[in-house]
């Protein structure tokens, strides 16, 4: 299966190449900024999603793939 990973952390894209071989990297540009009385687990599951959002966006693929992202706090 191929893998995109939509992050630009050198981290994350090493431990998913141990684990699948070549992976594309899609760097997406969103707001990471906190909104008001937003909470870690919120603020991270809203960044993850709008990742994906902008990754999706971007992409005209003709074959599958499994497109990951994710934030930490």
């Amino acid at each position: 299966m191929k893998i995109i990973l939509g992050s630009a952390s050198p981290r994350r894209k090493s431990i998913l190449e141990g684990i699948f071989g070549a992976v594309r990297v899609i760097s997406p540009s969103v707001d990471e900024g906190l909104l008001d009385n937003e909470s870690a687990d919120q603020y991270a599951g809203r960044i993850t999603n709008l990742k994906m959002d902008a990754v999706l966006a971007g992409l005209h693929l003709t074959e599958s793939y499994c497109v990951i992202t994710s934030d930490t706090i």
